[in-house]
Formats: structure tokens, C-alpha cells, sequence
């Protein structure tokens, strides 16, 4: 009995098994009139005849299923998460004209971030000069840019210096008036330095004046070169009361030792007496105070000797 249970239970298991694997006999396939399906070599002489598989069939001999493209990494780019490198230049910008530059995707292959790269700076060249400056007027000059040409900077160019040469002056006398010495440029004939006219009767110094505007006062503008020793001012002049010393008025008077200075001097102009240089005595005949009080002009003593200030 037990026997025949092991033998019934044996057979079971082998149908199952030759259920699963497909070796039982299956239903003729009515797409194909006149075949039969049965088992052993019917089946294989179909296989061997190359029966044409079904359009959604499965070829198991292709390395790839044929409905899916043939490329694995093919990606369109709306789908990429992209993987760029650096900037690649198209076109270098100019200071006209705006360049590009775009980076590759090294997945899809695709331009990725496209951007304009704007103009860059103007280079500036030499400078070149568009007008000479003179003494008489002001000069010009620009740069043009080396890559575009274009005119970017202009400047001025200041004044030349005169080109100065003296025009000698005369002594007065006690009947005749004199002249101071002036200069003048030799390339526009300008009046550097102004002569001035100096009164007649002046005694041993010759000065020249300048008269103010009120009409009661007056400046000394000059004093003859060739004056030595002690020169002094006096208070009035012509007519006028000294108030001032011109600019320049004993510039380079250098045989002058002292100088004595009217009360009534208020005002010492630039460089007045610039190159004095055997001076060694100022005297200013009101006090220290009214000394320190007095507007004097740059430079007014450059250049003299070594002097003290007295006063009284």
C-alpha cells in the first residue's frame, strides 16, 4: 500500500513539472490552417521552417530589445541634468562690440548657459598733439583708442614760457623824466615786465610809481638797477602818499645794502625785493606792529642777503 502512495505521488509531481515547462500538448494555433501543434518533432520542424514571429515578439538572439533605441546614453536635452566644463568664447568682446561664450553639456552635447560678454574699457594711446601751446594761448592734445581709433581723452596744454629779453631804461634828471627798465618776449612782443616812468628832480635814486585809483596814494613800480648802497622811500611821491611797494619794484637791485620804509607802507608786493642779495638792513619807520600788520606778497625777500628789521 505504501508502495503504491509513493508511486501516485511521483506521477503527481512529474505532470506538474511537465506542466511548467510547457511539454504537454497545446491547442492547434488557428492563425495558421493545415499545421498542427503537437510535441517531440512536429514542434521542432516548425522552429526549423522559420516561422515568422509576431511584430511584438521577442527576438532572444538581438543584444537589445529592438523597441528601444539602439543608443543607452541618447538623452534629449529638456530630460539632461547637465555636466559642463568651462567657458568656451565664441566671440571676444571689443570696446565696440559685445562678445558670447557657452558652455557644452558632456552628457547631451547641447550649448548650456549662452551669455553675451559685455564691451571692455577703451585702451588709451600715446598722446598727440592737436594744437602747439605758445605764450599766447593754451595748446591741445588727445589720445585715440588703440583698438577702435576713436578720440577718448583731450587735455590742455599749458601756455609756453615768454622768451624774455630787457629793454633798457633811462636815469631822470633834474629837468627830464626817466624810465625804468622792463622786458619783453621775443615771440609775442608782450610787456613781461612794464617800464615805468620815473620823475624828474628825484635827486641821487631814481624811482618809478604807480598811481592807485583814489587818486591820493601810489605804489614804488621800480627802482633804477644800477642804484647802490642805502635807498630811501619816501612817504609821498609826485604828489601821491606811498602806500606799497610794487612787485618786483627792487627785484635784483643787487647793490642795495639798506632800504628804509615809509609809516604809511601797507602793502609789499611778490618777489619786491627778490635778489637783494648784499641787502642787510630793513628800516620801517612805524612800529613792529604795524610791520607785522603789513600784506607782503610770496616771495617777497627770496633770495637777499641776511638782514635784520628795525623800526622807528
Amino acid at each position: 500500500m505504501k508502495k503504491l502512495c509513493s508511486y501516485i505521488l511521483v506521477v503527481g509531481i512529474l505532470a506538474s513539472l511537465l506542466t511548467m515547462t510547457g511539454c504537454v500538448k497545446k491547442k492547434p494555433d488557428s492563425s495558421q490552417p493545415g499545421q498542427t501543434l503537437s510535441t517531440g518533432a512536429t514542434q521542432n520542424t516548425q522552429a526549423t521552417q522559420g516561422n515568422t514571429p509576431t511584430q511584438d515578439a521577442f527576438d532572444p538572439t538581438l543584444s537589445v530589445d529592438p523597441t528601444v533605441s539602439s543608443d543607452p546614453t541618447e538623452v534629449t536635452e529638456s530630460d539632461c541634468d547637465h555636466v559642463t566644463g568651462g567657458w568656451i568664447v565664441e566671440k571676444a568682446s571689443t570696446c565696440t562690440t559685445e562678445g558670447s561664450r557657452h558652455k557644452l553639456c558632456s552628457i547631451c552635447g547641447n550649448k548650456v548657459d549662452v551669455q553675451a560678454i559685455p564691451t571692455v574699457s577703451h585702451s588709451p594711446g600715446s598722446w598727440k598733439v592737436d594744437q602747439i601751446a605758445t605764450c599766447k594761448q593754451e595748446g591741445r592734445q588727445y589720445q585715440n583708442c588703440t583698438q577702435c581709433d576713436a578720440k577718448i581723452l583731450t587735455a590742455n596744454i599749458v601756455k609756453a614760457a615768454h622768451k624774455e629779453t630787457t629793454v633798457r631804461g633811462y636815469a631822470a634828471t633834474a629837468t627830464a623824466t626817466g624810465l625804468t627798465d622792463g622786458k619783453k618776449c621775443t615771440v609775442c612782443g608782450e610787456m613781461t615786465v612794464p617800464q615805468y616812468v620815473i620823475p624828474a628832480g628825484g635827486g641821487s635814486v631814481s624811482f618809478a610809481y604807480e598811481k592807485h585809483s583814489d587818486n591820493r596814494t601810489c605804489s614804488i613800480a621800480a627802482l633804477d638797477h644800477g642804484t647802490t648802497g642805502s635807498v630811501n622811500v619816501p612817504g609821498t611821491f609826485a604828489g601821491y602818499t606811498v602806500t606799497g611797494i610794487g612787485e618786483g619794484a627792487f627785484a635784483d637791485c643787487t647793490g642795495i645794502t639798506a632800504i628804509t620804509l615809509p609809516a604809511s607802507v601797507t602793502s609789499i608786493g611778490e618777489r619786491a625785493f627778490y635778489g637783494c642779495t648784499s641787502l642787510t638792513k630793513i628800516t620801517f619807520q612805524g612800529s613792529q606792529a604795524q610791520w607785522n600788520a603789513i600784506t607782503k606778497g610770496a616771495e617777497w625777500d627770496m633770495n637777499t642777503g641776511s638782514y635784520i628789521v628795525t623800526f622807528g
